[in-house]
């Protein structure tokens, strides 16, 4: 985590103290997000009748995702923490002028 807080201070010049929040932000709603994951279910419901209705929970297929430059890691991981636990596929762009935190999250995956 620290080397995260230091790339995200260094990236786009936030103190380490803001940058260090928006980290612990980032490991909160990942850990939130992954809870997810198996929760995301269909339903059956019953109807009079030989009829049965349900819904199947399906994953879009793939999201894209744009990153913008002051908040780079955090606004990255709101959009691909859902999408991921909902099955789908992501491709990112991350901002031009601050990429170093995402840059580095891609190589540890």
């Amino acid at each position: 985590m620290k080397e995260y807080v230091e790339l995200e201070s260094l990236d786009n010049g936030k103190p380490l103290e803001g940058a260090e929040m928006d980290i612990t932000e980032v490991v909160n709603n990942l850990r939130y997000m992954a809870g997810w994951a198996d929760k995301i279910t269909g339903k059956t419901y019953t109807q009079p009748g030989n009829v049965l209705y349900y819904t199947r929970r399906e994953p879009i297929g793939v999201v894209g995702l744009i990153s913008p430059w002051n908040f780079p890691l955090l606004m990255c991981e709101w959009k691909f923490a859902p999408a991921l636990a909902a099955g789908n596929c992501i491709v990112h762009k991350p901002s031009e002028i601050t990429p170093l935190t995402i840059l580095r999250m891609g190589k540890s995956l």
